[in-house]
């Protein structure tokens, strides 16, 4: 017992040592996908802001975990107007970066991992009449993803394109049969802390 408590404290201490702390935040570039096809969609223009934390494993494998409030949704252009979907979610998840290639201070990265979206608020806008939307009648608040994506690393300072891929079908009501999946491309920027 004493050993593993001994061992445990080493791998504690040596994963704050090779941990790092940042943040994140950029642009959404949110949509749907749905099944059958619908037409007119089109990119919904939205905020992400992270906190992420950095621990090194390997060399060339970081485990990266993350908490983000993430603005999602999409817009469907209708011949008597526009409607929006919007949705503010808390996104919680896990990726495992890889260093593709390195040179000097920067490292070129790809990445990929699982995602837990929790959502917060929703609501939906007809030609400019706005309508809350509930989780549990309308959308499930539950979005289980896949996140992948890649990273130019300066060292402290990051740039980052994602792609999240929802897997879990967001309508609740049974009016259709369509399902509907995120899919999100994120451009952000970033900033380590403790390196």
């Amino acid at each position: 017992m004493r050993l593993f408590s001994i061992l445990l404290i080493i791998l504690v201490s040596f994963s704050f040592l090779n941990a790092q702390f940042g943040v994140k935040a950029g642009l959404n570039m949110a949509n749907i996908h749905t099944e059958p096809d619908s037409e007119g969609l089109e990119y919904l223009y939205r905020f992400q802001g992270a906190l992420i934390y950095d621990l090194e494993n390997l060399e060339k494998f970081t485990t990266r975990f993350l908490g983000a409030f993430s603005q999602k949704g999409f817009k469907q252009e209708y011949s008597w107007g526009d409607k929006d979907l919007r949705l503010n979610n808390l996104d919680l998840g896990v990726q495992l970066l890889y260093v593709i290639m390195a040179k000097q201070n920067i490292k070129f990265q790809g990445f990929f991992g699982p995602q837990l979206g929790i959502g917060i608020n929703a609501n939906t806008e007809y030609s400019g009449d706005k309508v809350e939307l509930e989780y549990g009648k309308d959308l499930t608040r539950f979005d289980f993803g896949f996140n992948t994506g890649f990273i130019m690393d300066f060292g402290k300072p990051f740039i980052c394109v994602d792609l999240n891929f929802g897997l879990t079908n967001m309508k609740k009501d049974d009016v259709d049969d369509r399902e509907l999946t995120h899919r999100v491309l994120s451009i952000v920027g970033g900033y380590k802390f403790n390196k």
